[in-house]
């Protein structure tokens, strides 16, 4: 970058030259730390530079044609008094802009930024859009009855036109309260995307502080339902009378453990029907690493008849002018499956509880369960193996018959029947049988 140092006159700065590449900065000798911006763009700019609590600011004055270069010396002379006092010019000039920007314009501006680096920023979207500006959405399936269907909800359309630097933690947690009181997911994930918003306003210069740090999130209890023993043929009779794209979408959501978003964006050439494996590439994994999921008989089966049976990219093809030619929304299917099996609060993430689950009872350890749900860690894989009670009442049982005393302690016996009555006798320390 190139840079000079003259007495600023009109003329002078009017003649420096618009640099091919970059910018060039040019030096005031009366104002110290005063510069003229000039950038390949053509624009000039006034700026002040500073070293300001040990590191160098650069900060913005008016542009060369609109601010004269009286007027940009003595705004610099003021700013570098108020330094000099000990005043944080650059807090004080981020929060006076702060107060021009509200909640809403920092949302706009980390969704632009948001949109390149992150996936789930739709989510995030819908997000604010539901439970801040209120917009309508669809009613969400939470079980088979259409009024429990449908969710009453608070929104806050007055917060997003809120000054960005005078919103209050308060304020913020009144709302994060009254959508977690009845949803403690939904309040502690609108929670950490208002936290996000403004750690990004911060970086951007738009505020000071997050307020957001001081509010504290709800508990969570992770969901233990899943698609119980008794349900199942019912469930699967229900499955068989759905058209085929949607049976075998949600059997092979069964048959594989797999989320919704991989079933419905499966693509034929992600299929191996050779090795009967399944690569989801590390663009569509939640864990952003490419992984395998091995195929049952019974899954490659559904996939091999699938391929007899339709053309085209996508495993599960939609018909009705899906943007991205795949089936994406669920709902309506899965709600009269729902209907007919007459089952109720089971979501579609609960077929993939249900394999960890049965996977869990049938004595499977954690890794290979973490592995077959397509988890990166062991823990990520625990929420979702929920034993039922004779695979815990057998390994309980195990424990205890092997320890005899135990029983002589309760006057049973290792079998669990009376023993005659007594004293009761435990086994000797040094015996083979001893606890």
């Amino acid at each position: 970058m190139e840079t000079r140092r003259f007495p600023f006159t009109a003329a002078r700065l009017q003649a420096v030259p618009t640099p091919d590449n970059g910018a060039v900065q040019v030096y005031d000798e009366v104002t110290p730390g005063l510069a003229m911006r000039v950038t390949k763009a053509g624009a000039k700019t006034f700026v002040l530079f500073r070293r300001i609590h040990g590191r160098a600011v650069r900060m913005k004055l008016g542009s060369f044609g609109s601010m004269s270069i009286p007027d940009a010396r003595k705004a610099a002379q003021q700013i570098a008094g108020k330094a000099a006092a000990g005043v944080d010019v650059v807090a004080e000039r981020a929060a006076a802009r702060a107060r021009g920007r509200t909640v809403g314009d920092a949302f706009s501006a980390w969704l632009a930024f948001a949109r390149h680096r992150k996936r789930s920023w739709a989510d995030d979207k819908r997000l604010w859009e539901l439970w801040i500006e209120g917009k309508p959405a669809h009613s969400i399936a939470i079980s088979g009855d259409k009024t429990e269907g449908r969710l009453s909800r608070k929104s806050f359309p007055s917060f997003a036109r809120r000054p960005v630097g005078e919103v209050t933690p308060g304020e913020i947690e009144n709302i994060v309260r009254a959508i977690g009181e009845t949803r403690a997911r939904t309040g502690n994930k609108l929670r950490a995307l208002l936290s996000t918003i403004w750690n990004h306003a911060i970086r951007r210069g738009d505020a000071t502080t997050n307020p957001v740090r001081f509010v504290e999130r709800f508990p969570e209890h992770s969901r233990e339902r899943f698609l119980q023993e008794l349900e199942l043929v019912a469930f699967l009779r229900a499955v068989a009378e759905e058209p085929p794209t949607w049976r075998d979408y949600f059997l092979l959501g069964l048959l594989t453990g797999q989320r919704r978003e991989n079933l419905s964006r499966m693509r034929w050439d992600e299929i191996d029907l050779a090795t009967s494996c399944w690569h989801i590439p590390a663009s569509k994994s939640k864990s952003k690493r490419a992984t395998t999921i091995p195929l049952t008989d019974l899954a490659a089966g559904l996939l091999r008849r699938r391929r007899e049976e339709i053309t085209g990219e996508w495993v599960f093809p939609s018909y009705i002018g899906s943007k991205d030619g795949c089936v994406r929304e669920p709902r309506k299917p899965w709600q009269r499956v729902l209907r007919r099996a007459g089952i109720a609060n089971l979501r579609l993430h609960d077929l993939r509880r249900s394999v960890g689950s049965w996977l869990g009872a049938s004595g499977t350890n954690s890794y290979t369960i973490a592995r077959a749900l397509g988890h990166r860690s062991v823990r990520s894989g625990e929420p979702y193996v929920r034993l039922a009670p004779d695979p815990i009442r057998e390994a309980m049982h195990a424990i205890q018959q092997s320890r005899p005393a135990l029983g002589a302690a309760v006057g049973l016996t290792s079998a669990g029947s009376p023993r005659p009555a007594g004293k009761a006798k435990f086994p000797r320390a040094g015996r083979k049988d001893a606890a």
